[in-house]
């Protein structure tokens, strides 16, 4: 009988990292402070996407909608 040990359980688990990473439709999250540019970005994992606000606002909590490529695009939740 072999025992598995914490790292060799860690890499065999089903779900990877990257795959938390790119299931974001219908995740929340408070949208925060746009860039010099005006831009609003968050980095997940190693991934970096341009958020498409709509009517939302820094502080705002969203719900992400649809994914294109490296943008997110978000609603705004009603409190």
């Amino acid at each position: 009988m072999s025992v598995s040990t914490e790292f060799e359980v860690r890499l065999s688990h089903p779900v990877s990292m990257q795959e938390m990473w790119t299931q974001l439709e219908g995740r929340a999250f408070v949208l925060g402070v746009p860039n010099a540019k005006g831009q609003h970005i968050m980095m997940l994992g190693d991934k970096r996407w341009f958020i498409e606000q709509g009517e939302a606002r820094a502080g705002d909590r969203v719900r992400v909608t649809r994914m294109m490529e490296q943008i997110l695009v978000v609603e705004r939740i009603e409190a």
